[in-house]
């Protein structure tokens, strides 16, 4: 069953808060926006029952539907209400995707937080414990400390990236989450995010969750309504007017039902900045039917605005992309410019080109800012900031049948 993404922010931080909207106590350091969202709630939750506020909160939804968005705006509205908060996002790098490499961080991380509350309390190192005990290890310290600790609120945010691979010599899977016990010490709240459909090899580990009693929401796609107040509070924000005839072709378009479309084809219309070709440009985007080939025209268009030294260069986007495709965990910046160097110093001297104005970090500064959104430079490595950049990248680059080894193999790739 899905939700709307209002109803789903409203019983997270129900859950967060650990008691029923009816309850009038709230936490004294809550901060104000936190409260007046609580205060609003006058109807007792219906997604949530009093023994569920011990077990973990899980949201789904589909790629693009603002599950992350969700989990940081919740991570950052425990902090001012007093609560500690971990949070480990699956994917920002290839070593957070490993269940092992996760477990050892939230320990670490967990074990930092009681050294700072409880000086003289040490825990078990965590080579000694055994992997699917961890979380519980954490629990029996959280309850043992109770007294003497803030509240915990744990993150864990997509774990279906997770790599299904036997983590025990009882070739356990992460998606049988023996890892995660069924339920949390009352003062310690845990949320994870999930897509809705995704299969494992042991089926669907959104199934699995809710096997385990888990809380599930699912947010659901975006109402036309709430779209067309989307579009109106978006023009606000940038002190536009809204013009019904130009922009309602857009929140009625099918694909705006996810919210990752709706944003960047918003962020794309505020960029084009000439109301004279406006509606044009708003036709030109919403021929695209997915994100990823919503992805395709911003990329193309990217390619048209980028100048080096004065003279066009599109194909600078196109190696930006295929060498960041290309890379196993990312690249830095200075490797990006010196790999095109050495590109389009072997096509000069091999005649294929004319020489041109070389990429420098001087001029990867506004190249960067042009890509921002779909570039992101984790630990000073630029990767896709989302799985619909890099799928846009293939169908755009890599899409005539290449393999990925032939692309390693020849051209600017082959240093990497």
């Amino acid at each position: 069953m899905f939700i709307g993404f209002e109803e789903v922010l409203k019983t997270a931080l129900e859950y967060l808060q650990g008691r029923s909207s009816t309850e009038k106590a709230l936490p004294p350091k809550a901060s104000k926006l936190v409260l007046k969202a609580i205060k609003r709630m006058d109807v007792k939750n219906k997604h949530l029952s009093a023994r569920q506020f011990n077990r973990p909160l899980v949201i789904g939804g589909q790629s693009g539907g603002g599950k992350s968005s969700l989990m940081a705006n919740l991570a950052l509205r425990s902090i001012p209400a007093g609560s500690n908060v971990i949070y480990h996002f699956i994917g920002c790098n290839s070593g957070s995707t490993y269940l092992l490499g996760m477990l050892e961080r939230l320990y670490s991380e967990f074990s930092l937080f009681v050294q700072i509350n409880i000086q003289e309390y040490e825990l078990t190192p965590f080579e000694k414990l055994e992997s699917n005990s961890v979380l519980m290890t954490i629990c029996s310290v959280f309850e043992d400390l109770d007294d003497r600790l803030p509240p915990l609120v744990l993150l864990l945010d997509a774990i279906n990236q997770l790599v299904d691979e036997p983590y025990t010599e009882l070739n356990d899977l992460p998606s049988e989450l023996k890892w995660l016990p069924k339920e949390f010490p009352q003062k310690m709240k845990v949320i994870i995010s999930c897509l809705d459909k995704c299969d494992v090899y042991n089926g669907d580990m959104l199934q699995v969750l809710k096997s385990q009693a888990c809380n599930i929401l699912n947010i659901g796609p975006l109402s036309v309504e709430l779209r067309k107040t989307i579009v109106f509070k978006w023009h606000s924000f940038f002190h536009k007017a809204t013009d019904e005839a130009v922009m309602a072709p857009l929140w009625e378009h099918d694909a705006c039902e996810n919210p990752m479309f709706l944003s960047l084809a918003l962020k794309q219309l505020i960029l084009h900045g000439s109301y004279a070709t406006l509606k044009a440009y708003c036709s030109k985007l919403l021929e695209a039917r997915s994100v990823p080939s919503l992805l395709q025209i911003i990329i193309q268009d990217i390619e048209n605005a980028t100048y080096i030294g004065g003279v066009p260069r599109p194909d600078i986007i196109q190696s930006v992309f295929q060498l960041v495709y290309c890379s196993r965990e990312g690249l830095a910046s200075i490797e990006i410019v010196e790999l095109i160097r050495i590109q389009q110093q072997r096509q000069e001297s091999a005649g294929l080109q004319k020489p041109l104005p070389f990429l420098d970090q001087t001029s990867w500064v506004p190249l960067m800012c042009s890509v921002n959104s779909l570039l992101v430079a984790r630990k000073g490595l630029y990767n896709f900031s989302h799985d619909f950049v890099r799928q846009a990248v293939e169908r755009l680059y890599i899409g005539d049948g290449r393999r990925l080894d032939d692309l390693r193999s020849g051209g600017s790739a082959q240093e990497l």
